[in-house]
């Protein structure tokens, strides 16, 4: 499909629909490599093909395809008839059923090439309801091309409203003009659009689109918002919301449920407030709250100026309304000086606590930061440091760490470019933090700041006080990661800034984040002060083409293929690249030719060998490659083993000693149906010394990424003859054959349950099978674990005995692998989607173990283990996810996608 749109985006460039070149995507392809017999799978997205009752497969069906993806093509014969209006009438059709759900502006494109009295004629119908037809009105004239080539045509139905956001759409190719016996070839169809998709901002979506609302009040104007973000108290998730009033100026909001702390997906108000002993709150409060006692700590000016910090203890059912005491009034309080924030440290390595002010004297504009210091015993040492900056916009909010470092937000002026300011614990300051970037304009707005781990969000109205709001998230180092707003000129168009208009008519902003980064918010919506939450979302990092090769992490570093030749090693916390990467394969050194196309498409797999990691990794034309993983270098490249693309997960194993010259690695050959063994012996050549018999028999099929142990290699063959094997590690000769006939996915290897490890395999019919990975012996076969469907299963993953299927689908099946007649239905959130690669987050949701895949929808699912019921789905991308990766060092999941971009998502 890359022909299509880099042609198709030419095409359009020239017309009104040009912008669609920056806001395309792939709803379905079909590019007919995967498919045997029968009507063809789709290969990306969801979508069933078809022929109609006047034509039928030829023979074989089939056959040579069309470039780019030339292996084959879908084959017909029939187109007898002499008109359009009559192939119309006899049914000479195919025909592809898409949802274009949540995409406008289609076209429809495929290849077709025919035989010398194969039909000269052929056009596109689409329906908008499934049961009428009507023409395109475009008659396109199909070649007799040479193998492998053939005529692109592409149907532009963008004016068709009918076809937009709409589940029920199908499109037809009718053909005409032919000899009964003359075949016309169909490949690389595809149904293509622009994204409408808009999700709403809340747990179960991390795009930043539009605010959940939490509380909204048009008579009350609120200020401040905490929240509690520790998983260990019985408040966790509450928000706190700072009313500036004459009395009740805090309200108290539970998530709902309340189990799912900062996970909720709804808060509701639980009737309780925090009041002061003055009882008045002129000025804007802040607040924070002391995890070790949930107790409530607020900074507030009254009408005279006085600034007073209070304590108040949590309110219950029984004490609904709690009143703080003044535990400290600082010294320099004075007329005209207000408090925008307040941090709190909680108890540090001294035993003591620190509580940070930001506080802006309106008369000059200057900010200072002021911070006081609590002693083991709690008694209040005198000012800690007295900081001030004459520069630019006061400060509406500050953020600390646990070690004192302290951060405040300064209003973007032409003077001073500069953000964040930021002081060291003893009060000393530093220079200017954060440059942003040039596309983001001044402003004398009321900027705040808050603070996620190594990550700092800044947000401010653009403009002036009354105007759109933006938020921006960058990292301590100063780099910019992602932010919202209003349109901006120059703003990132790689998806990291995003559209979100909040208009205001209030004079600040304020927020806080909790333990997973989301953001709750001060803000005007639809007219009334409310307070929002948005969902932080992922981090990505974009590399030079798609990311089809799962991600592997370990150790705080993320490793990955793409498409556009590279092998990447990234920092899982930051995105920055690993020294040394990354390393392109593209040209020739180490064993590699040069090649502008290579392409690494597999999965990484990362071995520790003796003292030293070791990357292997396949390409797409051929190549086993072994590098360093400290530092990317090639260690040995094969000479090109087979001749076909190569996107197999290799299989390391390592008899003792364990040392990289008597490491054995395997991979699956895609010509022959077989499976090669590499050693790494001393001449560190990566020779080729074994490679399995063919073993398929008949017809076009695929074959697994194998499954090793110390007794046999497994792998499995899916199409016209499935089975799986065990074969002989030395010779790679057949052991064992563990195929029933149907066709199986790639063999799970469990690490040990029961007394023996065994081999999971699922099949394309909903069955699952186990063999003892000893012997090959069958435990049980073809047990059916997916009730009232046979959908197309993934490659299984077990965890505690349970294993876990994915379906063709979206939907997610459990059976036990001791007892399998146990099947059922275990999660069905991604129901209409193709679901990816399966793993285990063993402290996935609040330290449960959680299981995580993708979906061809965009979206990626963390389920919980124990509770399916709850669970976090987050929009990413409208593209398919690889297997996700779970980083245990930074405590984060990676996803490589096939939008260009790897994506880390918080485990918490």
């Amino acid at each position: 499909m890359k022909k299509h749109l880099l042609s198709l985006m030419a095409v359009m460039a020239l017309g009104a629909s040009c912008a669609f070149a920056d806001t395309q995507g792939r709803i379905a392809t079909w590019t007919m490599e995967d498919s045997t017999a029968g009507a063809p799978l789709v290969t990306y997205g969801s979508g069933v093909a078809s022929r109609g009752a006047g034509i039928s497969a030829a023979s074989p069906e089939y056959v040579g395809g069309i470039s780019p993806t030339p292996v084959a093509a879908w084959s017909s014969v029939g187109f007898a008839t002499v008109s359009s209006s009559a192939a119309y009438t006899a049914n000479d059709y195919v025909e592809f059923d898409v949802s274009t759900a949540g995409f406008s502006k289609i076209w429809f494109t495929f290849d077709a090439r025919r035989s010398d009295t194969g039909p000269t004629s052929a056009t596109v119908y689409y329906s908008t309801d499934g049961i009428n037809y009507t023409s395109s009105g475009t008659t396109f004239t199909v070649s007799n091309a040479s193998a492998g080539t053939g005529s692109p045509f592409y149907t532009d139905l963008t004016s068709i409203a009918g076809l937009d956001n709409n589940p029920n759409a199908k499109f037809r190719i009718y053909a005409w003009n032919g000899a009964a016996a003359g075949t016309l070839r169909f490949d690389n169809v595809g149904v293509i659009g622009t994204n409408t998709n808009t999700p709403t901002i809340n747990t179960s979506s991390y795009t930043v689109v539009s605010p959940e609302i939490l509380l909204g009040d048009a008579s009350t104007y609120y200020r401040h918002v905490a929240v509690n973000s520790n998983p260990a108290s019985p408040h966790y998730g509450y928000v706190y919301v700072v009313n500036q009033s004459a009395t009740g100026h805090v309200k108290v909001m539970e998530p709902n449920p309340l189990s799912a702390g900062t996970a909720a997906t709804s808060y509701r108000d639980t009737g309780w407030t925090i009041q002061t002993s003055t009882g008045v709150a002129s000025n804007p409060a802040g607040i924070a709250i002391n995890y070790e006692d949930d107790s409530i700590w607020m900074a507030y000016a009254v009408l005279a100026g006085a600034i007073k910090i209070e304590r108040a203890p949590h309110p219950d059912d029984d004490h609904p309304i709690t009143t703080g005491t003044v535990v400290f009034t600082p010294t320099e309080s004075a007329t005209g000086v207000s408090v925008r924030s307040m941090a709190f440290t909680g108890k540090t390595a001294d035993n003591s606590a620190k509580v940070f002010l930001d506080n802006s004297v309106t008369a000059s504009g200057s900010s200072y930061r002021m911070g006081y210091k609590m002693d083991g015993s709690g008694g209040w040492i005198a000012t800690s440091f007295l900081a001030k900056t004459d520069r630019g916009y006061p400060s509406y909010g500050s953020a600390v760490d646990d070690t004192g470092i302290s951060y405040f937000a300064k209003g973007i002026a032409t003077n001073d470019r500069y953000p964040f300011w930021r002081y060291n614990a003893d009060g000393t300051t530093a220079s200017g933090l954060i440059l942003p970037p040039s596309w983001v304009p001044n402003t004398a707005g009321v900027p705040t700041c808050a603070l996620y781990g190594n990550f700092l969000y800044y947000s401010a109205p653009i403009g002036s006080k009354t105007s759109s709001l933006i938020v921006l998230c960058f990292d301590l180092a100063g780099n910019y990661n992602w932010g919202f707003g209003p349109p901006l000129a120059g703003a990132p168009a790689d998806g990291s800034y995003q559209i979100l208009n909040i208009t205001s008519s209030q004079s600040a902003y304020y927020m806080a984040t909790d333990d997973r980064g989301n953001l709750y918010m001060r803000a005007v919506v639809g007219g009334n002060s409310s307070t929002i939450k948005i969902e932080h979302p992922a981090m990505r990092r974009t590399v030079g083409g798609p990311v089809t090769s799962s991600p592997v992490s370990y150790g705080g570093t993320t490793y990955f293929g793409s498409n556009d030749g590279n092998v990447y090693a990234i920092n899982s916390s930051t995105g920055a690249n690993v020294t040394g990467y990354p390393r392109d394969l593209k040209v020739a050194g180490g064993g590699l030719s040069a090649n502008a196309g290579r392409q690494i498409i597999g999965r990484v797999t990362l071995r520790s060998i003796g003292a030293t990691n070791y990357l292997f990794l396949t390409t797409n034309d051929g190549y086993v490659v072994c590098l360093t993983a400290s530092d990317g270098q090639i260690v040995w490249a094969t000479q090109r083993i087979t001749a076909t693309a190569l996107d197999t997960t290799p299989s390391v194993t390592t008899p003792d000693p364990g040392t990289l010259a008597t490491a054995y690695v395997y991979v699956s050959l895609t010509d022959g149906a077989s499976i090669a063994r590499v050693d790494k012996l001393s001449a560190l050549d990566g020779s080729l010394v074994a490679q399995s018999a063919n073993l398929a028999t008949t017809g076009s099929l695929a074959i697994s990424s194998p499954s090793v142990n110390g007794a046999g290699a497994f792998v499995c063959l899916s199409g016209a003859a499935a089975a799986g094997y065990r074969l002989n590690l030395g010779d790679l000769s057949v052991a064992t054959s563990i195929g029933t006939g149907s066709a199986f996915g790639a063999p799970y290897m469990t690490p040990g349950y029961s007394t023996y490890p065994r081999v999971i395999i699922g099949s394309t019919t909903g069955l699952m099978s186990a063999f003892n990975a000893s012997n090959g012996a069958a435990v049980y076969q073809d047990v059916d674990i997916t009730p009232s469907t046979t959908p197309a299963l993934s490659i299984p993953h077990v965890f505690n005995n349970v294993a876990y299927f994915g379906g063709s689908d979206g939907v997610i099946y459990s059976s036990g692998i001791d007892n399998p007649s146990n099947g059922s239905v275990f999660y069905s959130g991604a129901s209409g989607a193709t679901v990816s690669g399966l793993a285990i987050d063993p402290v996935g949701i609040n330290g449960a173990p959680a299981l995580c895949f993708g979906d061809s929808a965009g979206n990626y699912h963390k389920v919980l283990i124990s509770d399916p019921t709850k669970v976090s789905v987050q929009g990413l991308s409208t593209s398919t996810f690889t297997t996700p990766s779970i980083d245990t060092t930074t405590s984060c999941v990676m996803l490589g996608n096939a939008d260009s971009k790897v994506y880390r998502v918080e485990r918490k």
